[in-house]
């Protein structure tokens, strides 16, 4: 790997940490850690929002989704409606008073986005948006053709951190 690609991938990183960092940042000043907002902003998001639709954009395990729901719920921001073609499932909703919370909370932080991409200006901002799809496009084809098969194990250049790439 040539040495310049291995510092943009080590920057990568440094960014992911740090915005992850801030919407955490964002998410504590309401008592609410990121996957808690995420899950909010999720149940606005989604017609018909479930706890699985939840545990797969968010990539957790279904009891984290389950506790977030729960305290949502005992603090009634949430009922849940059973969905009629598939009676098992049930559908997340706000109540009245939880659609004025979530809503305030998701829609400062819309606006504290919209701040940050009006300074980046339209250039950077289509340039952002095209980068940062192409760059989840390319991960995830390298991931279906590199990736070792399921419950394989790594290489020993991969354990070793030496490959030919």
């Amino acid at each position: 790997m040539e040495p310049n690609l291995h510092q943009q991938i080590l920057q990568s990183y440094e960014d992911w940490f740090a915005l992850n960092a801030l919407y955490e940042r964002w998410a504590k000043q309401y008592g609410l850690t990121s996957n808690a907002l995420l899950t909010l902003y999720l149940i606005r998001s989604l017609p018909s929002c479930t706890q699985r639709m939840i545990c797969e954009a968010l990539v957790l395990p279904k009891q984290t989704v389950n506790s977030i729901l729960d305290v949502f719920r005992r603090k009634g921001y949430l009922r849940l409606e059973v969905l009629p073609a598939d009676r098992r499932s049930k559908r997340i909703c706000f109540t009245a008073e939880g659609e004025r919370y979530a809503f305030a909370i998701l829609n400062g932080l819309e606006r504290l986005e919209a701040c940050t991409l009006e300074h980046l200006g339209p250039a950077d901002r289509a340039t952002k948006a095209y980068i940062d799809h192409r760059f989840v496009q390319c991960l995830g084809a390298a991931l279906e053709e590199l990736a070792p098969p399921k419950g394989g194990r790594p290489s020993e250049q991969e354990e070793e951190g030496t490959t030919d790439e």
